[in-house]
């Protein structure tokens, strides 16, 4: 309720029973009756509805929320929300006109995406009202009768994500492109989701939510209790939780946003990964590694524990034009031009061998120019990777209680946003292989984390011994800081310039 004083549109994304329809129409009365508390301008206030069909959307869902009294379990009854009465509604509507006009010359009108465009066009009204899903040319072509709203308008939506079993591969809709996606990664300031499912909804038990699921599969119990949209395919990370971390119950990946990053603690080992493109926005995450323990704001963190701290945003990487030097210097940026020791991992295919014996020149070596000096990252089977992934995932949790865990922290938008979205697309001979448009953070989630598995796996304190690739951070290899030398038997530490 109070998003409508702060964002110009709000969807409300829940699962079926939720009462999302009831919140949508107590929204539009109240806002045409100007009592609700965020109130956008003064009455007469002209709203109007977009329904899939008249039959359905109005007749029923409509009609059956607004006009009927509503029951809950415990016996209690809640009073219809419109009424005929001099001081309310003065005329319903017809069969030639759908509206309703309220006492103080407000208007409520209904249409629907199975009306052809031109009828949505001219019309000009202050609140643009959405019950379910409508057709997206429909969807754009109404926003245009906001032009001269009052209180610079509103949309509202309320849906339950389309599904049908026989386009279950599909993949979303379009509102989870163009209002669901920008809203999580935090690229749109005008909008604002509010998620639900049907067991919040008190008028719903829980042994019909058990009824009601059975029977049904996973995806669209998803879908239509929890009000996930359909996917392509499985999920490959199945196990985030886009959730604060919660010790208690062993649950959640999201570190807070006043979770202290140790920049200047030399207990810690920075890894940073990037995957450049010249056609598209870079992707460049930054992450540190728990070599004893780390306390922060209350968050214990133990031996082996990764976090995702920081991360170059699509955003950021426009406004940058795609350039090696630019990402260069946002990198430097990001780290505030620290000189400590980062191990930088980049795609051996940036290394392009062939155009570089041709012309002379790589992405990885106009890096390296720029002062970003990569390790070639493992890149040659990407579901290996993703099983470690995985396996950080699990850890800390109630099954796997000493493997340890990955986290996220909460500004990394970008790459919560392609954990939570990155899927397996079926292929036609039963294969399936990761989707490309959501894998960018995830890959470089990927380089920082192939090569530790093997030293969780066999013996944590053996790090660095026996890699098979050398880790590089600006230009110099290493493979560890401590080594016992026999010659002269005691501890010699081995270093590098930092640049």
């Amino acid at each position: 309720m109070r998003a409508v004083d702060k964002f110009w549109e709000i969807m409300f994304l829940a699962g079926n029973g939720t009462g999302k329809s009831h919140i949508l129409y107590w929204s539009l009365i109240c806002f045409a009756l100007g009592i609700h508390p965020e109130q956008i301008a003064k009455p007469p206030i002209h709203i109007k509805v977009l329904l899939n069909d008249f039959e359905h959307g109005y007749g029923k869902i409509f009609t059956e929320t607004c006009l009927y009294e509503q029951y809950l379990p415990d016996g209690t009854v809640i009073p219809p929300m419109l009424v005929e009465d001099p001081y309310m509604v003065t005329r319903w509507p017809s069969r030639d006109d759908k509206s309703i006009l309220f006492y103080n010359k407000s208007i409520i009108f209904f249409q629907t995406s199975e009306q052809k465009k031109r009828q949505h066009s001219g019309a000009n009204f202050d609140i643009l009202a959405c019950d379910e899903e409508p057709s997206e040319s429909i969807y754009d072509e109404s926003k245009r009768g906001l032009r001269t709203a009052k209180g610079g308008g509103r949309i509202l939506h309320a849906m339950t994500p389309p599904f049908e079993e026989e386009t279950k591969n599909k993949g979303p809709s379009w509102t989870k492109f163009k209002i669901l996606d920008p809203f999580e990664k935090k690229t749109d300031n005008d909008l604002y989701v509010v998620r639900a499912a049907m067991y919040e909804n008190p008028a719903v038990s829980d042994e019909f939510i058990k009824r009601f699921s059975k029977g049904k599969t996973e995806q669209q119990v998803r879908i239509q209790v929890y009000g996930d949209y359909p996917t392509w395919g499985d999920m490959i990370f199945p196990e985030f939780t886009d959730s604060l971390w919660n010790k208690k119950e062993k649950t959640g990946h999201i570190l807070p946003y006043d979770f202290v990053v140790p920049w200047e603690d030399d207990d810690f080992i920075f890894e940073m990964a990037l995957d450049w493109h010249g056609s598209k926005p870079p992707a460049v995450i930054w992450s540190f590694e728990v070599r004893n323990y780390y306390l922060c704001n209350g968050i214990e963190l133990e031996k082996g524990d990764v976090v995702i701290f920081d991360e170059i945003s699509p955003q950021e990487g426009k406004e940058g034009k795609f350039t090696i030097s630019k990402t260069a210097e946002a990198i430097r940026e990001h780290e505030a031009w620290r000189r400590r020791r980062i191990i930088r991992w980049g795609d051996p295919k940036m290394q392009d061998k062939r155009n570089d014996l041709v012309s002379g020149f790589s992405p990885w070596k106009e890096f390296r120019h720029c002062g970003i000096r990569l390790a070639e990252a493992w890149n040659r089977e990407p579901y290996v990777g993703y099983s470690i992934i995985r396996d950080f995932l699990r850890g800390r949790s109630k099954d796997f209680p000493d493997h340890p865990r990955l986290f996220v922290k909460e500004n990394c938008h970008s790459t919560i946003h392609n954990m939570k979205n990155h899927y397996n697309v079926p292929k036609g001979d039963g294969t399936a292989v990761p989707d490309p448009k959501f894998s960018d953070y995830c890959v470089n989630v990927k380089y920082i984390m192939q090569n530790k598995s093997r030293k969780i796996k066999k013996n944590m304190e053996a790090i660095g011994r026996h890699r098979k690739w050398p880790m590089q951070a600006f230009g110099k290899e290493y493979v560890r800081d401590d080594t016992v030398t026999r010659d002269l038997g005691r501890t010699r530490r081995y270093t590098r310039n930092s640049v």
